[in-house]
This record gives C-alpha cells, structure tokens and sequence, in this order.
C-alpha cells in the first residue's frame, strides 16, 4: 500500500512538473517562433527544418533505447551499468556526427546534378546547415547519463528546470543572432551554443556518479540484446514520422515548404504534452508496475489511456478547426498557407493516441513486438503517400502521413490481450471506429 501511494504521489508530481514545462516551454517556443518570423524569411525554417530531418533521420537509425535500459533494468542505477551506458552514447554520438558530416558532403557533390530544379535540395545553403548539426549530436553523446538517472527516479522537477533553462539559452542565442545577421545561419548558431550549454548541464545539474569508460562485454551485451529492435523500431519511426518532409521538400519550394515547417511546429507543441507524459509517467510507472505487481497494469494502462484521449480529442478540435485563425492572428500575410497546412496535420493527434500502448510493451520488455510494429507502420507509409499524392495531390500526401500509423493498431491491441489476458479491448476498438469516422467526415466539412 506503501508503494502504490508512493508511486501515485510520484506520478502525479511528475504530471504537475511536465504540466508546467509543456506550458512555459511551449510559450517560450511559439513566441521566439514568432520573432524569428518577423527577422528572417520562410525559406529558412523549411531549410533548417530539413538539416534536421537528416540528423534526426541518423540518430533514431543509431537508437539502441539507452536511456529506457537506464530506467527499466534492475541494475539500471548502478555505476557500473550507467558507465557502460555512457560509453555507448559517446560511441554512438560519434557516429552519428560523422555520418551527418557525410551526408552533408553527399549533398553537396550530387544536389546540383540529382536535386529537383527549385526544391529544398537545392538550395546551395542546405549542405553547410546540415553539417553544423553534427556538433549538436556529437555533444548529445557525450552527456553524462545520470540524466537518465534522473528520469528512473522520476526526478521530473530538476529535468524541467534544466530543459527550461537550456531551450531559455538557445532562444537567447537565436534570438541575438537573427537580430545581427538575419539569415538561416542565426538558427544553427543558437542551436549550437544550446547543445554545447545541454552538454554542460548534464555535467553539473544530476547528482549521481561520475563517468569512466566501462567497457564490460556483459553489460555491453545487454545493452545490445535489448536496443536491437529498437534500432530497427527507431530506424522505421523516423521514416513513419519524417517520410512527409523527405518528400515534401522535394515537391515544394522552400517558401512553401517553410509554411509546412511553421504548421508541424503548433503540431508538435500539441504532441508535446502527450509524448512527454507518456515518457516521463506512464513508462516508469508501466516498468514498476509490471516488476512488483503486475495484476495492476490493465487498470493503470486503462487510467492514462482515458486521461490521454481526452486531451488528444480536445487538442485535434482547436488546431483542426482554428489552424486559420491561430495563424492569421499570430502571423503575418506572408505566413498565411501555414494554417491549411496545420488543419490537415491535426489528424496525426488522432493517429497518437496508441502510443501508450508502445511504452507498455516496451515497459514489458517486448521490444520485438515494438519493431514489427514499426515494420507495420512503415509499410503503410510506403501505401499511404503515393495514395494520398494521386487522390489528393499535396493534401492526400499530408494526410496519408498523418494517419498511416493507425495500420498498426489491430496488432498492436493483439499483442497487450496477449500480455494482459485481463484486459479488456472494447474501448480501445470502439475509438478505433471513432477515429476513422472522422477521418472520413471532418475534412469534408
């Protein structure tokens, strides 16, 4: 009884502390957003828009799911184990750094020959933005890991104060440069100055111990046995959720495509509070749930699903219905197709509602049935685009992006009743019917 009280009080001081930064960071975030608007033109947010599509596209290719082992394994919070950990993310930030460095070169040889006259990819500015991002993910690497300790203990109050106070750095920097340069630059120089501060801040915000090159085979190993469908899982996440921009950038020009990017920005501030939820509560909660009293994981999965489909519903009916007025008001005229643009992307707030269903997995160790899903996913994103392309032009792409996920839904809902015979799936089928039945109704109205 103790430590189900302590899990709740935890739990809901986690929910308080990711309430406020959603809340501060999302106002600090849109409203840099439109300051930067006013200081620099539309192409530049679709060309860093890109630049970061290649270096996400080569860290969740790289994804070994470090940070869940720190929080899911029983030894997670040991020095040893945290050690080891940190030696892999110094391994794989290299290698990402390096691989974004190549791709930069590539682009810069082969997009005057390859890259569609008068797209993104071929804008001449586009390989050196990609390159700076390298530093961005070298530093990443090379952060100590009792950052993840912090989230295994669900410390959420110190991980909010340091994010806020690392995005507060690279707005300022941003901010100042846009001011004195005005160009696409000012952006990859904030984004810097803010990697190399977050580096810091690893260093000197956790407690917990101090980093060494742990090169132990065993734990190097389970580090490996684990991660390894997550690789795959990530390597198909990031063309699930990035397959729109790569081709996108491709079809549109760079004005248009920054209207795109200025749209999935009030997107992603909407899928923020969810996925960080999730991630910081419903995760550690599933894995101490499931090691000390697994009869209770239907209840409390069934407890953060409702609680999540009220505010996925609430946050699809704003941007879906006022992306027009949200951005006319905010914006200026030259910005003004950015709102068409994010009343279709509302739909993937739909499409996130089994997300949690993917962090109970994982929280069960089923890292296996997480890549097949993603496999899924994928496939249907391969479907979905051309579909949508030739039904819909530009709108039908967007849309098949946004929804594609929900093909993953029948499996995913199989394999929970396979884990947990006890719960009960009507809900779940119910708001799958739901969710395609406005699919099909609300853009027509």
């Amino acid at each position: 009884m103790t430590q189900r009280r302590s899990l709740r009080i935890r739990s809901r001081d986690a929910a308080s502390w990711s309430v406020v930064q959603i809340a501060v960071s999302s106002a600090m975030r849109l409203g840099s957003n439109l300051i930067l608007t006013r200081l620099l033109a539309p192409e530049a947010f679709g060309l860093i828009g890109l630049a970061m599509t290649v270096v996400t596209a080569l860290t969740l290719l790289s994804d070994i799911g470090i940070g869940r082992s720190i929080v899911r394994e029983p030894d997670g919070d040991t020095t040893p184990f945290l050690q080891a950990a940190w030696r892999a993310k110094v391994l794989r930030g290299s290698v990402i750094a390096v691989g974004v460095l190549i791709a930069a070169a590539l682009l810069w040889l082969l997009g005057p020959w390859l890259a569609p006259a008068d797209s993104v990819y071929a804008d001449p500015t586009l390989p050196g933005l990609i390159a700076v991002t390298a530093f961005g993910a070298l530093t990443q690497g090379l952060g100590s890991t009792c950052a993840e300790l912090a989230s295994r203990r669900m410390q959420t109050g110190r991980i909010v104060l340091v994010q806020l106070l690392g995005q507060s750095v690279t707005i300022l920097a941003t901010l100042t440069a846009a001011w004195l340069i005005g160009s696409v630059w000012a952006i990859a120089i904030g984004m810097t100055i803010g990697s190399a501060f977050a580096l810091l801040q690893t260093f000197t915000m956790f407690p917990g111990p101090r980093m060494a090159w742990n090169a132990d085979p065993v734990l190097a190993a389970r580090l490996w046995s684990f991660g390894r469908w997550i690789i795959l899982s990530s390597s198909l996440t990031f063309l699930q959720t990035n397959g729109d921009k790569l081709a996108l950038a491709a079809l549109l020009g760079p004005t248009a495509f920054g209207h795109y990017v200025i749209g999935l920005i009030w997107l992603e501030a909407g899928k923020m509070l969810y996925s960080t939820m999730m991630g910081r509560i419903a995760y550690p909660a599933f894995s101490e749930v499931a090691l000390s009293r697994p009869a209770d994981l239907p209840g409390l999965y069934r407890r953060l699903q409702r609680l999540g489909d009220a505010y996925l519903l609430a946050a699809f009916l704003i941007l879906h219905f006022g992306a027009s007025t949200l951005i006319g008001l905010l914006y200026t005229d030259a910005y003004a197709d950015a709102g068409h643009f994010l009343g279709l992307a509302a739909f993937a707030l739909l499409a996130s509602r089994f997300d949690l269903s993917s962090e109970l997995l994982i929280s069960l160790g089923d890292s296996r049935a997480i890549a097949f899903a993603s496999t899924i996913r994928t496939v249907s994103l391969g479907l979905a685009l051309p579909l949508g392309w030739y039904l819909g032009g530009v709108d039908g792409l967007i849309l098949g992006s946004m929804l594609h996920s929900l093909a993953q839904t029948p499996f995913m809902l199989w394999k929970l009743k396979r884990h947990l015979p006890a719960l009960n799936l009507s809900e779940d089928i119910a708001i799958v019917i739901a969710i395609l039945t406005m699919v099909v109704v609300l853009p027509q109205i």
